[in-house]
């Protein structure tokens, strides 16, 4: 049995799987009944130590306590994103639980601060190993990840220091990191052959990253025989991206669908359902003039960084409709959507890689960057500060680097223009189809 099985955090994990799994069949009267607690436990503290909260509670418009969801939903005006990004501090609370910030990947390039206390952390995570469990998958199982990290251009000894801090856990957890950075033929070659070697039970990574392996590994007439799940998120992952993965690869394809502020919202079932996660997020979805339903999230669990109806700005393209019994369904969620870039000799790169690059100066605030159809990146920069210094040059070499040799133009600015291309598109290639990719 692997050795991490005896870790008090670890079987405090597994003790707390059928708990969640009981979770899922509950009534409907049930589930909200438990929400309602959960909420009411969370403001009964924010009311009294957050800014925000406490604004809310002295208008006299919010009560102390919830009588029920409607009652919340009718007195607790919607959060907007930018109100959290332009001042994290005034979520947080003045007692908050041990824990640490964690950053956003930023769908418009402008990530967002969000404090996250270690239980409630560990709480979503343990909502994810629920997930792994009901295709077959143990959490300690050999996982590999198709992915980025955001030390990997980060430069100094801290970088150094985040590399080494990544490398030395995943070989704790037996995990497989695979970069989502570049993926031309030998990149994906070396990934299918690694992952052959390595045998994981399962693999995790952005939707277009796995879908993009999916079509080289049918090219290739490949499989890796361990592999029993794929989990496609941070991207949007239409049914044929599942459909895909799951015929090349040899296992089943699910989608997981969370964010950095709000934790694990929902997760794929066996049942190829996506399903909210209602013991740990509220979610509502209000319609749009473009016929798409806006989600609104609350967070359950995290008293020390409240997020009360906020607007994560995804889209579904249908309202949320509560089953008498069991989790809601959620279709077809539209978030980050960002094109890749094409390098001079022709390989795909990931945005993420893009974006790491740029957030490894945490002097920007926000970026856009755009390839032309000659290839040759353009690169808008919006500082935090005009005055600081940014480095621009590293930022070109690092870039030029990755799209192996193109030219690249920065230019800094006192504040973007806005969404020049949409609001989840932050990166966007001129060179590149975006149907091709489908």
């Amino acid at each position: 049995m692997n050795t991490l099985h005896w870790l008090p955090r670890f079987r405090a994990a597994r003790r707390s799987l059928d708990t969640l799994a009981s979770r899922e069949s509950w009534s409907r009267s049930d589930i909200e009944s438990f929400q309602l607690e959960r909420l009411n436990h969370v403001w009964n503290s924010a009311r009294v130590s957050v800014p925000y909260c406490q604004r809310l509670f002295r208008s006299g418009e919010v009560p102390a306590r919830f009588e029920s969801l409607d009652e919340f939903r009718a007195t607790v005006p919607l959060l907007p994103k930018s109100a959290v990004r332009g001042c994290p501090a005034d979520f947080m609370s003045r007692n908050p639980a041990p824990g640490r910030w964690h950053r956003t990947g930023g769908s418009t390039g402008d990530p967002t601060r969000v404090y996250w206390s270690h239980e409630a952390h560990r709480e979503m995570l343990r909502a994810k190993y629920r997930m792994e469990q009901s295709f077959d998958v143990d959490f300690l199982d050999r996982k590999a990840f198709l992915w980025g990290h955001h030390g990997s251009f980060a430069p100094g000894w801290s970088g150094r220091m985040q590399r080494w801090s990544q490398s030395a856990s995943d070989k704790f957890r037996s995990r497989l990191r695979l970069s989502a950075y570049r993926l031309g033929n030998d990149e994906l070659d070396e990934h299918l052959a690694r992952m052959q070697s390595f045998q994981p039970i399962s693999l995790y990574g952005y939707s277009s990253a796995i879908y993009t392996l999916a079509r080289h590994a049918a090219m290739r007439q490949v499989k890796v025989d361990s592999l029993r799940l794929c989990v496609l998120t941070a991207e949007p992952a239409p049914e044929f991206f599942l459909d895909t993965a799951s015929a090349a690869l040899g296992c089943q394809a699910t989608i997981e669908y969370g964010s950095v502020e709000c934790g694990l919202i929902a997760s794929g079932y066996p049942d190829a359902t996506l399903r909210i996660r209602e013991d740990m997020v509220l979610v509502e979805t209000i319609a749009q003039p473009s016929g798409l339903h806006a989600i609104v999230v609350t967070v359950l669990n995290n008293p020390s960084f409240p997020l009360l109806r906020y607007q994560i700005d995804d889209m579904a393209c249908s309202p949320i409709v509560a089953p008498e019994s069991g989790f809601t369904p959620i279709s077809c969620v539209q978030g980050r959507d960002n094109d890749g870039l094409i390098s001079r000799t022709g390989k795909h790169i990931h945005s993420m890689a893009i974006k790491h690059v740029l957030e490894a100066d945490h002097r920007i605030r926000r970026f856009q960057v755009i390839q032309q159809e000659s290839g040759d990146l353009d690169v808008q920069i919006e500082p935090f500060d005009l005055n600081e210094k940014i480095n621009t040059d590293r930022i070109e070499q690092l870039l030029s680097q990755l799209v192996d040799g193109f030219a690249v133009r920065t230019t800094l600015t006192k504040q973007l223009a806005g969404n020049l291309a949409g609001k989840h598109r932050w990166i966007v290639s001129k060179r590149l189809s975006r149907p091709a990719l489908a």
